[in-house]
Protein backbone atom coordinates (compact mmCIF):
# COMPACT_ATOMS: atom_id res chain seq x y z
CA UNK A 1 0.00 0.00 0.00
CA UNK A 2 1.35 3.39 -0.69
CA UNK A 3 0.29 6.99 0.52
CA UNK A 4 -1.40 7.41 -2.79
CA UNK A 5 -3.79 4.55 -1.86
CA UNK A 6 -4.45 6.38 1.94
CA UNK A 7 -5.30 9.43 0.24
CA UNK A 8 -5.15 12.42 2.04
CA UNK A 9 -7.10 15.65 1.13
CA UNK A 10 -3.87 18.56 0.69
CA UNK A 11 -6.24 21.45 0.77
CA UNK A 12 -7.44 20.54 4.46
CA UNK A 13 -3.59 20.10 5.33
CA UNK A 14 -2.25 23.55 4.23
CA UNK A 15 -5.96 24.85 5.41
CA UNK A 16 -4.73 23.04 9.11
CA UNK A 17 -1.21 24.78 9.02
CA UNK A 18 -2.52 28.05 8.34
CA UNK A 19 -5.24 27.97 11.09
CA UNK A 20 -2.69 26.59 13.67
CA UNK A 21 0.49 26.96 12.79
CA UNK A 22 3.60 25.35 11.81
CA UNK A 23 4.94 24.83 14.98
CA UNK A 24 0.91 24.35 16.34
CA UNK A 25 0.55 21.65 13.73
CA UNK A 26 3.38 19.65 14.34
CA UNK A 27 2.30 18.79 17.61
CA UNK A 28 -0.97 18.10 16.46
CA UNK A 29 0.61 15.50 13.77
CA UNK A 30 2.49 13.86 17.30
CA UNK A 31 -1.11 13.67 19.16
CA UNK A 32 -2.86 12.51 16.03
CA UNK A 33 -0.25 9.58 15.62
CA UNK A 34 -0.70 9.12 19.53
CA UNK A 35 -4.51 8.91 19.14
CA UNK A 36 -4.51 6.62 16.15
CA UNK A 37 -2.02 4.04 17.64
CA UNK A 38 -4.38 4.23 20.78
CA UNK A 39 -7.47 3.41 19.08
CA UNK A 40 -5.66 0.95 16.99
CA UNK A 41 -4.77 -0.87 19.97
CA UNK A 42 -8.29 -0.38 21.10
CA UNK A 43 -9.76 -1.98 18.24
CA UNK A 44 -7.91 -4.59 18.22
CA UNK A 45 -9.17 -5.89 21.86
CA UNK A 46 -12.46 -4.87 20.76
CA UNK A 47 -12.06 -7.57 17.67
CA UNK A 48 -11.04 -10.04 19.44
CA UNK A 49 -14.12 -9.62 21.76
CA UNK A 50 -15.95 -8.72 19.22
CA UNK A 51 -18.12 -6.11 20.62
CA UNK A 52 -19.57 -4.18 17.78
CA UNK A 53 -21.33 -1.22 20.13
CA UNK A 54 -17.41 -0.28 21.45
CA UNK A 55 -16.06 -1.35 17.82
CA UNK A 56 -19.04 1.54 16.41
CA UNK A 57 -17.88 3.95 19.36
CA UNK A 58 -13.84 3.12 19.23
CA UNK A 59 -14.34 4.12 15.60
CA UNK A 60 -16.55 7.38 15.85
CA UNK A 61 -13.55 8.83 17.90
CA UNK A 62 -10.84 7.85 14.98
CA UNK A 63 -13.25 8.68 12.20
CA UNK A 64 -12.72 12.71 13.68
CA UNK A 65 -8.95 12.44 13.78
CA UNK A 66 -8.09 11.03 10.51
CA UNK A 67 -10.51 13.37 9.10
CA UNK A 68 -8.97 16.51 10.22
CA UNK A 69 -5.89 15.57 8.66
CA UNK A 70 -8.01 15.11 5.81
CA UNK A 71 -7.47 11.43 5.35
CA UNK A 72 -10.92 10.65 3.65
CA UNK A 73 -10.20 7.31 2.21
CA UNK A 74 -9.53 5.96 5.52
CA UNK A 75 -11.81 7.96 7.56
CA UNK A 76 -14.43 6.73 5.10
CA UNK A 77 -13.45 2.93 5.41
CA UNK A 78 -13.99 3.77 9.20
CA UNK A 79 -17.31 5.66 8.57
CA UNK A 80 -17.80 2.03 6.74
CA UNK A 81 -17.47 0.03 9.45
CA UNK A 82 -18.85 2.58 12.45
CA UNK A 83 -22.11 2.54 10.15
CA UNK A 84 -22.04 -1.62 9.90
CA UNK A 85 -21.80 -2.04 13.62
CA UNK A 86 -24.46 0.38 14.50
CA UNK A 87 -26.91 -0.71 11.75
CA UNK A 88 -26.51 -4.53 12.91
CA UNK A 89 -24.95 -4.68 16.03
CA UNK A 90 -23.59 -7.88 14.92
CA UNK A 91 -19.92 -8.66 14.23
CA UNK A 92 -19.87 -9.98 10.44
CA UNK A 93 -17.13 -11.13 8.24
CA UNK A 94 -17.61 -7.37 6.32
CA UNK A 95 -17.05 -5.76 10.06
CA UNK A 96 -13.71 -8.42 10.33
CA UNK A 97 -12.56 -7.95 7.13
CA UNK A 98 -12.83 -4.38 7.11
CA UNK A 99 -11.34 -3.50 10.16
CA UNK A 100 -8.27 -5.91 8.86
CA UNK A 101 -8.28 -3.67 5.71
CA UNK A 102 -8.47 -0.50 8.57
CA UNK A 103 -5.34 -1.59 10.27
CA UNK A 104 -3.29 -2.00 7.26
CA UNK A 105 -3.99 1.66 6.31
CA UNK A 106 -3.41 3.01 9.91
CA UNK A 107 0.23 0.80 9.21
CA UNK A 108 1.07 2.50 6.04
CA UNK A 109 -0.64 5.80 8.09
CA UNK A 110 1.57 5.83 11.23
CA UNK A 111 4.61 4.52 9.17
CA UNK A 112 4.79 6.56 6.25
CA UNK A 113 2.17 8.74 5.64
CA UNK A 114 2.10 11.43 9.14
CA UNK A 115 5.58 11.92 8.95
CA UNK A 116 5.74 13.40 4.77
CA UNK A 117 2.95 16.12 6.30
Amino acid sequence: MTISEVEINLKTIKQLKEDVGEDSFLVLIEKAKESILESQSKLNDLKSSKACKDIARELHSLKSVLLTFGLERIGTLAIKIEQECHNNDIFTQEVESNLDKLHTQLDVLLNETLDKL
